[in-house]
């Protein structure tokens, strides 16, 4: 005869939890006596050398198998019992001979930001979502919606799980920037900074996870700008300009600008030309503003129009010149 083995419930299996019923249903009856027996080698579990299995009917025996310490494949075989004609039972089933043993929780091995929708020039503005990995050791089933904090300048802020990686070794979660969100340093997180938040973090086998893990440090590619530029100063070197004279325009920023150019300056208020604005570090710009020949007028003012950005998106102030 041969034996085919069912379990209970699925493997792996932990030590303190529910016991196993280990089911062996023959191809065909097999006598009360002698008993069918059990034997499992452990690869990294106790082995049992040989048990009686109970009898359920003349085909089935069942073996309660208590889950031992350790982690590794439990190997089944079968012995002993015989049919009618005193064929004794095949000792290698033909189906379900292994199965596994976990009793290890599995640990955080990585933290990580990975991606920041609508960011720009590594900036991230109000709105873009900041995504983050967390990597566990094995595979892992998620419940819940647990949190992970992130520091963002001086403020701390939780980025959900997204139930992207249930089941999976790595997790997302993600936050969205605020208004009120600025980090020149770049996004970081603080060890430890994993909350299971009333959900569950566990392997197949429900070992719940070890949730530590080491900081994050500051990453440069995730800056936060949620501010926009202003003028620091936009003045004329001279004006009270005459014939043959030319005009310094020098224009200061908070910050970094992009996407400026002469023509955002509007000169309907002055009798000139200001053909280009230059600058080495996109905060001070300055430029030459020659007045028109011939022309006698009491005052001349510049204006900035708003068409200039900083490097995340953040649209800028108008300006006037005094």
């Amino acid at each position: 005869p041969t034996a085919a083995i069912t379990y209970s419930y699925a493997a792996p299996y932990k030590n303190g939890g529910t016991n196993v019923t280990i089911t062996a249903t023959f191809n065909g009856a097999v006598l009360d006596s002698p008993t069918p027996t059990i034997a499992i080698a452990g690869s990294g579990i106790a082995n049992v050398s040989s048990a009686n299995m109970s009898k359920t009917s003349t085909t089935v025996y069942t073996y309660t198998y208590a889950v031992p310490t350790g982690d590794g494949t439990g190997t089944v075989t079968v012995g002993t019992g015989t049919d009618a004609a005193g064929n004794v039972v095949t000792s290698t089933p033909t189906s379900g001979a292994t199965f596994t043993v976990d009793n290890t929780a599995p640990t955080v091995s990585g933290v990580e930001i990975i991606d920041g929708a609508g960011k720009q020039n590594n900036f991230l503005n109000v709105g873009d979502n900041v995504s983050v990995t967390v990597t566990f050791s094995e595979n892992s089933t998620v419940t819940g919606t647990p949190q992970l904090t992130l520091a963002v300048g001086e403020d701390n802020h939780t980025a959900d799980y997204t139930s992207s990686g249930s089941g999976a070794t790595t997790k997302v979660f993600k936050y969205t920037i605020r208004a009120e969100d600025n980090d020149t340093n770049g996004i970081s997180i603080r060890a430890d900074a994993l909350a299971l938040n009333g959900g569950t973090i566990m392997d197949l086998a429900e070992n719940n996870a070890i949730l530590t893990h080491s900081v994050v440090d500051n990453n440069s590619s995730y800056k936060v700008d949620t501010t926009a530029p202003s003028v620091d100063n936009f003045t004329l070197s001279d004006t009270a300009l005459k014939a043959g004279d030319n005009a310094t325009v020098t224009l200061g920023f908070s910050e970094a600008v992009i996407e400026f150019i002469a023509s955002d300056i509007n000169l309907d208020n002055a009798t000139g030309t200001l053909p280009s604005m230059t600058s080495s570090d996109n905060r001070t710009w300055s430029g030459t503003f020659t007045p028109t020949a011939d022309r006698e007028v009491a005052s001349n003012t510049l204006s900035l129009t708003t068409s200039y950005t900083d490097l995340a998106g953040n649209a800028g102030t108008a300006e006037t010149t005094a």
